[in-house]
């Protein structure tokens, strides 16, 4: 078996450990699929992160997407030293690390295991999901806060950023790094900074929310340790060498949802999902949140239609101004605006049925249904895409309604489903009304840091067409 075999086989393991790591102890309560768990793991640790990223770097996180599930593979302990260059030529900022010299005197073979610390959190900051790599205010959940990516780097490593407007190398602690803050967007984390470990071998890529102090930030990182520890433990990271031979040898090319698929369903049609069925009954689309309760709402999208003034004091949802942008390609040029036009925000409602075959409670269903767009081709459909760049809108993908849900953190987590129950669930998703004909459910799809995928008709997939 090959390196490459080898690591593979070992992320799929680890992934199977932490799916099943969440599942009740002692008899087996319910079975899902090896790949409904790997997915849900994946799910797990990085809901947070896919609409963080793909704007920019879709292409490369579809290949991180599979690999970042797994526990941390070796480290070799051997002291580093490498040159640190910081690069800008317009839009563009170039991080480029080489190594110039190494302490052979250290075993080349002795594993160690390192684990991602940080020695200071700002008041108020948790983390989100007790793996150390995502923390959020706890009054601001779901946006801004710290994302850490820890990379492996060997000889040469060299990261690109797009659309800077200014860069600051900073010594954080003894550690040398960079931060750089981009040109005006949406996004609710604008600077972006790396941190090198030399000693170690390890660069920290770090996205900061907008809401975070730059006293914080700089205390922050600061003390951010990589600290040796058990394999159990340790940090998962990414290899540079790995994902850049593989970006380099695979160009996504995606194949379009055929029309004949049998996992293609419509409304009416359940899904069969191991010991649930799933089934979408009826598709409502309504311009008013009068009548829900508030609290079946996830929270920070309420707050975003309040805040772009999307709805009125009764709850209707009123139009809003989108901007249409001529795509720059982020070294150099940038986006520019070149049309406004107005947008009326939709709410589509759903009814479904989930009915448990189990004969014991079903406690670990997480309810992923993303909406994804998706346009008529030959044969079928694929992504849908716009002739111009667009500000994001209302669309997030997410469930943005549900009377099913858990508390906090856990909102996608349903409540505890008791043996051969069938419950009758009602969610929600924000979309523009020029949307409404694309729409398709990617049923209980745990897809981690991205919804993109080459192959739309992968076995893994089940789609339900509610287009309107």
């Amino acid at each position: 078996m090959t390196t490459s075999e080898k690591h593979w086989q070992a992320l799929a393991e680890a992934a199977e450990k932490m799916a099943l790591a969440s599942s009740e102890q002692g008899e087996e309560s319910h079975a899902f699929s090896e790949d409904y768990q790997q997915r849900k793991a994946a799910f797990l640790r990085d809901e947070a992160e896919e609409k963080r990223l793909k704007k920019y770097r879709k292409r490369l996180i579809a290949i991180v997407a599979g690999l970042l599930i797994g526990i941390p593979t070796t480290v070799f302990a051997a002291k580093q030293l490498y040159d640190f260059v910081v690069e800008k030529e317009n839009y563009e900022v170039k991080v480029s690390v080489k190594q110039h010299s190494a302490d052979t005197s250290i075993s080349q073979e002795e594993e160690v295991f390192y684990k991602l610390s940080l020695g200071y959190v700002p008041d108020g900051m948790s983390d989100f999901n007790e793996q150390g790599m995502k923390y959020w205010y706890e009054d601001n959940y779901g946006m801004g806060g710290f994302s850490f990516l820890l990379w492996k780097v060997n000889e040469q490593a060299d990261f690109s950023e797009l659309f800077v407007a200014s860069y600051q190398e900073v010594n954080f602690g003894e550690h040398q790094g960079v931060i750089t803050t981009t040109v005006e967007n949406e996004s609710d984390m604008s600077r972006h900074a790396y941190v090198l470990f030399a000693e170690e071998g390890f660069m920290l890529e770090v996205y900061v929310g907008n809401d975070v102090p730059e006293m914080e930030l700089t205390k922050v990182l600061s003390n951010v340790r990589l600290e040796a520890t058990t394999a159990e433990q340790g940090t998962v990271y990414q290899d540079y060498d790995d994902l850049k031979t593989m970006d380099q040898q695979r160009e996504i090319t995606v194949k379009p949802l055929v029309k004949t698929n049998p996992q293609l369903l419509g409304v009416g049609e359940k899904v069969a999902l191991g010991n649930v069925n799933f089934t979408i009954e009826t598709v409502e689309v309504r311009q008013s949140i009068a009548g829900l309760e508030l609290a079946n709402f996830y929270s920070s999208m309420l707050e975003r239609l309040y805040e772009r003034e999307m709805i009125d004091e009764a709850g209707n949802l009123i139009p809003y101004e989108r901007l249409s942008y001529q795509r720059g390609d982020g070294k150099n040029t940038i986006d520019q605006v070149i049309d406004r036009k107005w947008s009326q925000p939709k709410l589509v409602y759903l009814t479904a049925t989930l009915e448990s075959l189990s004969n014991h409670p079903i406690e670990d269903l997480f309810m992923q249904n993303r909406l994804t767009l998706l346009a008529e081709t030959k044969g079928g459909w694929t992504y849908a895409s716009e002739d111009m760049a667009s500000d994001p809108g209302i669309l997030s993908s997410e469930i943005d309604y549900l009377d099913s849900h858990g508390e906090g953190k856990g909102y996608y987590r349903l409540p505890t489903i008791a043996p051969k129950e069938k419950r009758v669930i009602h969610f929600g998703y924000f979309i523009d009304e020029a949307q409404l004909s694309q729409m398709f459910l990617d049923s209980f799809s745990y897809g981690g840091v991205t919804d993109y995928i080459d192959d739309l008709n992968a076995s893994d997939r089940w789609w339900i067409d509610i287009r309107q």
